[in-house]
């Protein structure tokens, strides 16, 4: 029974002289491709350093306040004291920064705690967005994965507290990148692989902005002592 073999080997170097070789650098890119899409856009299991750390720890795109739609990337600071009392002017104002070149295509991201924490809120009934028949699709964050017009991706990644939403156009955004030269070959009994490293980084700033808050939602403990099933 044969085990597992790891050759390291510079398979780039192997591209020209085997037609195998390259059709499997393509097919394998193909799926890298959409690997780290899928971790930008949920939770991708035993993917490590995930692209939303990094892009949340970006300076560049998270380091600084952002002012109006002419500052470069930056977070609107939630400066209630929980994410219960959010006021939906901070949704709005995040909307309103992002660049119109960049607007078109944003998607909102943010996780499952973050999103219900936002749906629970109430616009007053003179608000454009006040939760109703006729304008429930413009925020239902957590149930129609909708905001005030953009699609909401929930990644599990997002953190409850620091910033805990995005809005970006990440096609524009974010780039990937792929290192072909440090690979390694993995043989076994029934297959034949090739292991390599992939990563990304921000590629425009301007495409990002955020909401930061340093406090979590808060759930209302339910009092279950008297329920009985019968």
């Amino acid at each position: 029974k044969l085990g597992r073999i790891e050759y390291h080997v510079n398979v780039a170097r192997y591209i020209d002289k085997s037609e195998i070789i390259d059709s499997l650098i393509r097919s394998m890119a193909y799926e890298i491709a959409k690997m780290l899409d899928v971790s930008i856009t949920g939770t991708l299991e035993n993917f490590d350093n995930n692209p939303i750390a990094g892009i949340i720890n970006n300076k560049d795109v998270f380091g600084h306040e952002s002012t109006s739609r002419e500052c470069v990337s930056g977070y609107i600071d939630c400066q209630e004291t929980s994410l219960n009392t959010l006021n939906p002017d901070i949704i709005k104002a995040t909307l309103f920064h992002l660049p119109r070149g960049y607007n078109n295509r944003a998607k909102w991201y943010m996780n499952t705690e973050t999103a219900f924490a936002i749906e629970q809120i109430k616009p007053s009934d003179s608000s454009p967005f006040t939760v109703n028949v006729d304008g429930e699709r413009f925020w239902t964050p957590y149930s129609n994965r909708w905001l005030l017009g953009k699609p909401v991706v929930i990644n599990e990644y997002m953190p409850s507290k620091g910033i805990i939403v995005i809005l970006s156009d990440l096609t524009r955004g974010y780039i990937r990148l792929r290192d072909l030269e440090d690979m390694v070959l993995i043989v076994t009994g029934h297959s034949i692989g090739i292991q390599f490293k992939t990563a990304g980084r921000v590629l425009q700033p301007a495409a990002f902005k955020g909401i930061r808050s340093n406090f979590e939602f808060e759930y209302k403990e339910v009092d279950l002592s008297g329920f009985e099933i019968s």
